[in-house]
């Protein structure tokens, strides 16, 4: 297994991590930038309590990379959603990240992660997702509009669910 936070890239640690407030409602845009970095600056920037912070939107970083994150990040940063936006070169997001999502987020509903990537249908990240979502964690979660690209957090207890987009959801 990699270390999680090991990315030394130059290109990567060089990411603008911004949080933005507006109407209420927080978002944390967080680049390629390593999660230790971006708790870093969240506690100089005063953003960050005893407990953590929590978000309406987390943009998670690197595309999934597990380079990048930890479960004690996603323990720290809560959101109720998680925006894992890939393409499919490098089949992110890795395992290790929705693992540490579902292990910082524990048994608790009210979250959704949506992927822009769920792999072609036969891919490795495609029976990755399906693996995941099959755990036995997820015992009792509904797989819903198979066609969309996220995994929601379940409604009553639980880890992740189907894929599924709500339709007119505001945040």
């Amino acid at each position: 297994m990699i270390a999680a936070n090991d990315d030394p890239s130059i290109e990567n640690l060089s990411s603008i991590v911004f949080l933005a407030d507006y109407g209420g409602k927080t978002i944390l845009m967080t680049g390629d930038a390593r999660g230790d970095y971006i708790i870093d600056g969240l506690k100089r920037a005063n953003r960050f309590g005893a407990d953590g912070i929590d978000l309406d939107v987390l943009k998670v970083q690197h595309h999934g990379s597990s380079h990048n994150n930890d479960g004690q990040f996603f323990h720290d940063v809560r959101a109720r959603h998680y925006v894992i936006s890939a393409n499919g070169m490098y089949d992110n997001p890795d395992r290790a990240t929705l693992d540490n999502i579902i292990g910082g987020r524990g048994y608790q509903s009210g979250y959704i992660i949506w992927l822009t990537n769920r792999g072609q249908p036969g891919s490795d990240l495609r029976q990755m997702l399906d693996t995941f979502m099959s755990k036995k964690e997820c015992a009792g979660c509904e797989r819903e509009n198979a066609t969309s690209g996220s995994v929601r957090g379940p409604r009553q207890g639980g880890v992740g669910t189907a894929f599924h987009r709500p339709i007119g959801q505001d945040l």
